[in-house]
This record gives C-alpha cells, sequence and structure tokens, in this order.
C-alpha cells in the first residue's frame, strides 16, 4: 500500500466504485496505514455481479461496501489462491430502489 497518500488521496483513489462520499475517519486511517499490508479494488461491475451472487446464492443481502473483500476474493485481484481466507461481508444496508438499476447493468 502506498504509504505517503493523505486521507482525502486515499478516499479519491480507492474508493469511488463503493460510493462512499467521504474519505475514513480520522481514528480508522492511521490504523489502516499501519497495519494493512495491502488492498486490493474492483470496478463497479465485479461488485455487482458478487451481490448478486450473494443475494441469489448464498441469500445473504450485502451491502456494496461490504462485498468488497469476496468480490476481490472471487475474482482473484488477491494472492490467496491456496490458502486459508476469511472474508467479512457485512451491511444490509441497501437501497432497494437501486436494486432495479443495478439488475439493468448485469
Amino acid at each position: 500500500m502506498r504509504r505517503g497518500l493523505t486521507r482525502q488521496q486515499w478516499a479519491e483513489r480507492l474508493l469511488p466504485a463503493a460510493q462512499i462520499l467521504k474519505p475514513p475517519g480520522e481514528g480508522p486511517f492511521p490504523l489502516v496505514m499501519q497495519y494493512a499490508s495491502d488492498m486490493a479494488t474492483v470496478d463497479d461491475p465485479t461488485l455487482l455481479r458478487t451481490m448478486f451472487y450473494l443475494w441469489e446464492r448464498l441469500k445473504l443481502v450485502v451491502e456494496p461496501t461490504g462485498a468488497l473483500g469476496a468480490a476481490a476474493a472471487i475474482e482473484g485481484t488477491t494472492a490467496i489462491r491456496g490458502a486459508r481466507v476469511g472474508v467479512v461481508l457485512s451491511g444490509g444496508n441497501v437501497d432497494l430502489t437501486q436494486v432495479a438499476g443495478w439488475i439493468g447493468q448485469r
């Protein structure tokens, strides 16, 4: 991970796909910079495919940001092949009025 980024630069480069409108908080950001050794990003279509997979196959309603880890793992953008990995799925804060639009993007 690039250690020289400010909170705002980090948010501008890594968070647009998740529709996060503000950078991480003053408390969590230094912890992420200190303890995270790497990060992966996924594009919107990959994130939507993963969300629909979780909804349709596992019957889990997971919000976009809560599905990012699973999307990276499923897409293969992380070096986890052959490793034992846990992925945290979180949040059911999904605006169901947006789902129709997402279906059109599938």
